[in-house]
This record gives C-alpha cells, sequence and structure tokens, in this order.
C-alpha cells in the first residue's frame, strides 16, 4: 500500500521512490518487449533467408543431378549410333570389294564360263570360309570394342562421382565459409542493436534520473515552502515585536522624562522646603537608587537599541533569502511542469510500440502463410522426387530435414505467438499503471490546489488574527498609559518600571534565542543550497564523462562499421573466387567428358578400320592412361582445396 501524508483531511500523492520504482519496471518491461521484438524479427529473417536458400539448393541440385544423367544418355545413344554406322560401312565395304574381286568381265566362250562356274564355286566356298572368319573376327573384335566402352564409362562415371564428390565438399566448405561470415554479419547488426538499446537504456535511466531528482525537488520545494511559511509567520512575528520594542522604546523615552521633571521637581521641593535632615538623607538615598535605576535603564535601552539594529538587518537578510526562496519555487514549478511532458513523451512512445507489435503481428500472419506455401512445395517437390532415380534419395532425406526443419519453424512461430500474447498482456499492464500513475498526478494536482486554498485561507486568518491582536495591544497600550500616568507615587512607578524592564529583558532574550534559531534555520538552507550546487556540479561532471563516453562509442562504431566494410569487400572477392571456380571446374569437367568421347570414337574407327588385322588391342595402356587421368584430377583437386583449409585452420 502506498504512504500518505495528511495535511488537515486532504491526501497527498505516494511517496516518491515506490514511483521510481514503478518507472523503472515500466521501463525493464518495454526493454524487455524491445528485445522480444527483435528476437522474433531476426528469427523470422533468418527463416525466410533459410527457406529461400534451401529453394535455391534443391532447384541446384535438381539441375546437377539430371543435367549429368541427361548428358550421360546423350553419349551413350550418340556411341551406340556411331557404332552402328561403322559397323555397317564395314561389311558393306568388305562385301562390295568381294564382289568386285569375284565378279570380273563376262568371256563370250562357254569354256571360260565353265571354268569360271567351277572358280565362282570354289570362290564361294572360298568366301563362305572367309566370311565366317571375318565374322568371327568382326565379333570378337566388337566385344572387345563394347568391353573397353564399358571400362571408359566406368572411368566417366568414377569422374562424375569425384566430381560430385568435390562439389559436395565445396559446398560444404562454403556453408563452413559462409557460416562465419553470417555469423559476423549478425553479431555485426547485434552489436548495433546492442549499441541502440545500450542507449536508449542510457537515456531512458537519465530520464528516471531526471525524474527523482524532479521528484526530490519537488520534496525539497515542500519542504522549502513549508520553512518559508514558518519564517513568514517569524518575520511576521519578528516585525510585530519590533513594533512593540518601538512603542515599548517610545513609551520608556516618555517615563525617563517624566522621571527627570519629578526628580528636578522634588529636588527642588526639598531645596525649598525646610526639612528635616532625616527627611534629606532619606529623600538622597532615593535620589540615589532613582540614579541608579535611570543609569540602569539607560544601559538597557542601548542595548535594546543596537538589538533592534540587528534584528533589523537580520530580517533585511530574511527578506533576500525568502525572495531566492521564490524563485527556486518558481524553477521548481517549471520542472514539474517539464516532468508532465515528459510522462506525455512516454505515454505516445508507449503507443507507439504497440503500433509496432501489431505490424509484427501482421508481419508473423505472412510468414505463416509462407511457411504453409513452403509446406505445399515441398510436399510437390516430394511427389517430384518419388519419380527421380535411387540417386536422390539424399534429396529425399534433404527434404525431410526441410520438413523437420520447418516443423520447428512452426514450434518456434508458436512460441513467438505466446510470446506476442504474454507481451500483449505486458502491455495492457502497462497501459493500467500509466492509467494509475495519471490518477496519481491528478489526486496530487488536487492535492496540491486544495493545499494552496488551504494556505491562503490560513494566510487570510492568520491576518485577521494578527489584526485582531495589534488592535488589543494597541486598546492594552492606550488602558497601560492612561493607568501610568494615574500613578502618583515614584516608588510605584519605579516599581513598575523596574518589572516592565525585567519583561522586556526577557521578551529581548526570548528574541535572541528566537534569532540564533533563525540563523540555524538560514545555515540548514544554506547547507542544503550548497549541497544541491554540488549534486549540479556532479550532474554536469556525469554529463561530460557521458558525453564523453558516447563520443568513444560512435568512435568505436566507426571503426566497426568500416571493418565491416572491409569484410564484406573480402567475402565478395571471395564468392566471385568460388564461383570463378566452380566455372572451371564445370569447363574442365566438360572438356574431360567431350575429350573421352573423341578418344573413344577415334578408337573404335581405328579398330574398325585395322579390323583385318589379327593383333589385340592393348588394355594395359587404356587403363594406365586412365589411371594418370585419375592421379592428375586429384592432384589438381588437392591444390586447389589447400588454401581453402589452410584459411580454415
Amino acid at each position: 500500500m502506498p504512504t500518505y501524508t495528511k495535511i488537515g483531511s486532504l491526501p497527498l500523492p505516494p511517496v516518491a521512490p515506490r514511483d521510481c520504482k514503478a518507472l523503472q519496471e515500466m521501463v525493464v518491461d518495454r526493454n524487455q518487449i524491445e528485445t522480444n521484438e527483435e528476437q522474433l524479427g531476426q528469427s523470422i529473417q533468418k527463416l525466410e533467408k533459410e527457406s529461400l536458400e534451401m529453394k535455391h539448393q534443391y532447384v541446384s541440385y535438381e539441375t546437377d543431378l539430371l543435367s549429368p544423367l541427361s548428358q550421360k544418355d546423350l553419349s551413350i545413344e550418340n556411341l551406340q549410333k556411331t557404332l552402328n554406322e561403322l559397323s555397317r560401312d564395314v561389311l558393306r565395304n568388305s562385301q562390295e570389294e568381294q564382289m568386285r574381286s569375284i565378279c570380273p568381265e563376262l568371256e563370250s566362250s562357254c569354256e571360260r564360263i565353265c571354268t569360271k562356274c567351277l572358280e565362282f564355286e570354289r570362290l564361294l566356298a572360298d568366301g563362305k570360309s572367309k566370311c565366317t572368319e571375318t565374322t568371327q573376327r568382326e565379333c570378337d573384335q566388337l566385344q572387345a570394342d563394347i568391353v573397353e566402352t564399358r571400362k571408359k564409362l566406368e572411368d566417366v562415371q568414377l569422374a562424375y562421382t569425384l566430381a560430385m564428390c568435390q562439389f559436395s565438399e565445396k559446398s560444404v566448405d562454403c556453408k563452413c565459409f559462409s557460416c562465419p561470415i553470417s555469423t559476423a554479419r549478425v553479431d555485426n547488426v547485434l552489436q548495433e542493436k546492442y549499441d541502440g538499446l545500450e542507449q536508449m537504456w542510457q537515456s531512458q535511466q537519465k530520464v528516471i534520473q531526471s525524474m527523482a531528482a524532479d521528484y526530490n525537488l519537488h520534496q525539497k520545494y515542500q519542504k522549502l515552502q513549508q520553512e518559508y511559511e514558518d519564517l513568514r509567520r517569524t518575520s511576521s512575528a519578528s516585525e510585530e515585536q519590533v513594533l512593540q520594542l518601538d512603542a515599548d522604546n517610545n513609551r520608556l523615552q516618555i517615563e525617563i522624562v517624566t522621571l527627570r521633571e519629578r526628580v528636578e521637581e522634588a529636588q527642588r521641593l526639598i531645596l525649598e522646603a525646610p526639612n528635616t535632615e532625616a527627611q534629606i538623607d532619606a529623600l538622597k538615598e532615593e535620589l540615589a537608587g532613582v540614579q541608579t535605576i535611570f543609569g540602569h535603564m539607560s544601559r538597557v535601552y542601548d542595548e535594546m537599541y543596537n538589538q533592534l539594529g540587528e534584528s533589523v538587518q537580520k530580517c533585511d537578510v530574511l527578506q533576500n533569502e525568502r525572495n531566492a526562496l521564490c524563485t527556486e519555487v518558481k524553477e521548481l514549478n517549471k520542472r514539474c511542469m517539464s516532468m508532465e511532458v515528459k510522462q506525455v513523451e512516454l505515454q505516445s512512445r508507449a503507443s507507439q510500440k504497440q503500433l509496432l507489435l501489431e505490424r509484427q503481428l501482421e508481419k508473423l500472419s505472412d510468414d505463416v502463410q509462407r511457411v504453409d506455401q513452403l509446406q505445399e512445395t515441398n510436399a510437390k517437390l516430394v511427389v517430384r522426387s518419388t519419380k527421380a532415380e535411387d540417386s536422390l534419395s539424399e534429396m529425399q532425406e534433404r527434404l525431410l530435414q526441410n520438413n523437420r526443419d520447418i516443423e520447428t519453424v512452426e514450434e518456434d512461430l508458436k512460441s513467438a505467438r505466446d510470446r506476442i500474447e504474454t507481451l500483449e498482456q505486458t502491455l495492457k499492464r502497462d497501459r493500467d499503471r500509466i492509467k494509475t500513475l495519471e490518477a496519481t498526478l491528478k489526486n496530487a494536482r488536487y492535492a496540491v490546489d486544495a493545499i494552496e486554498q488551504i494556505k491562503t485561507d490560513e494566510l487570510n486568518a492568520l491576518k485577521l488574527e494578527y489584526l485582531d491582536k495589534i488592535e488589543k495591544l494597541r486598546n492594552s497600550l492606550t488602558i497601560k498609559n492612561r493607568r501610568l500616568e494615574e500613578c502618583e507615587k515614584l516608588r510605584a512607578e519605579l516599581i513598575n518600571t523596574s518589572y516592565l524592564q525585567k519583561t522586556q529583558f526577557s521578551a529581548l532574550q526570548a528574541k535572541v534565542e528566537n534569532n540564533s534559531q533563525l540563523k540555524a534555520q538560514l545555515q540548514c538552507v544554506q547547507a542544503e543550497r550548497d549541497s544541491f550546487r554540488d549534486a549540479l556540479d556532479q550532474k554536469k561532471q556525469s554529463l561530460a564523462e557521458t558525453n564523453r563516453k558516447c563520443r568513444k562509442m560512435r568512435q568505436e562504431i566507426e571503426e566497426s562499421q568500416k571493418q565491416v566494410a572491409q569484410l564484406m569487400e573480402k567475402n565478395a572477392v571471395y564468392e566471385k573466387k568460388l564461383t570463378l571456380e566452380e566455372a572451371n571446374q564445370k569447363l574442365n569437367n566438360e572438356l574431360g567428358v567431350k575429350t573421352n568421347t573423341a578418344e573413344l570414337t577415334s578408337d573404335t574407327v581405328k579398330k574398325v578400320v585395322e579390323s583385318t588385322s589379327t593383333t589385340p588391342p592393348d588394355r594395359k595402356s587404356t587403363r594406365s592412361e586412365s589411371d594418370l587421368r585419375r592421379n592428375r584430377r586429384r592432384a589438381i583437386h588437392d591444390e586447389r582445396r589447400a588454401p581453402y583449409f589452410n584459411g580454415m585452420l
């Protein structure tokens, strides 16, 4: 429960430290809301980037896997066509040559025909035997060519697998390089956001400190106002006392003059009247007593006159301090108005943050729709992947991983929705707190107005009371003067004067004590002023230090921005190198495939042309060449990967 202090029957607003704590809690909640919003935005951006990267990777993998398969099919079809054409051409050429050798120009004579027929029969038998031998040889050569082509196809498949391995390794390397680059970018972004949040926190801390200082100033203002009222009362009392002292001084001067006259009359009567010596001695003693009393009264009069001058000077000093306090009160009123303006600014910031939260909710709904679209596309891709060959099983696993990632993303979205609900609840709480603060401010304003009215009423009542007292004192003074005039005897008058002097002396002592109290109060006020000035100097020093820190932070931010720009340039250069290397690898692979196909076609043509020869092909030489090619490719691949591994290490 908040503590209240009562003036009369009106409640005052709650004490400052709890309001400051509530404001600090509100600031902390808003900082948490901002951090949660930033985390949600970062997670959404990361998910969007990952989904786009997965799409591009899937499309690239499809193209990379389907392109070599199509190239292989085309190369196999072309080889089959070339083999069929070559075999047909060879058979046609051999048959035509045999027919030309067998069929010379016919002779006109029958004998020659008969001989030719016999020769023809013999040649047919020889031709059949030769045809069987040649066909057998051609079949053997074709089988050997098929075996060699199979080996070459196996070499091509091995080279393709090596290229795929290299591609996978390079993709892994690219991921390894992209992860630290992305982490560095994210770190830079997070650092910038952290700097911004730190600046916001510092500004909010400054606002809180200023509000606490204003509240302390408000309390000091109340204390000073009370002291001002006390000083005003004491000053009014001191003014009344000064008036009373002036009246008493005038009255004493009149009494002294009357006493002198009476003493002179008594001396004259003593000189004139013939009295006895006893009466003369008594009168002399009375005169001596009266003279001592007169000397004492003159001394007291001088002291009172000096004290009156000092009290007048002190009243002037108090009036100057009163004017200074009035100026401070005006400054405090201005600061209270500035606090109200700051409260309005905080309310506007809260409304802006609420609008930002609504926008982020809309963005989250759009992200959910995008995730649904990604699920549909993944389902379509899964349906397409079922139609592919067994080599796409790895892509199916990746699709499953994508589905899992999407499920995790959905879970993250659910958690984000829960967080948003909690943030909305916290915003509602903040609104309720703001409403309560507004109500407390209204109550405080009403209380201040009521206090001011009460003070004005009290001042008016005090004025009336003082006026009544002054009139009563004037009446009493007139009555006393009349009574003193009525007194005829010197002893009674002397007793009365001595009694009055004692009372005046006690009053003067009381005034001296009051003046000492006023001095102590003035010293306290001066000490508070000095402490306030020291606090202002400390605040100025702290502001100077914060300005220095801000300058240093700006310099560091500029340096970090330069470093980030350098890293971005290096990353761009590195990406260009990677693209160039990939293009070179693709060109090398295409050139290797073309050279292999050209060598295959040239070897087949040579072997078909040299079908008459009985020498078998040299298989060891072809194997050694394929091994050399493999070793060269591996060496080139290792040379290319060496700088990347060195950079990773």
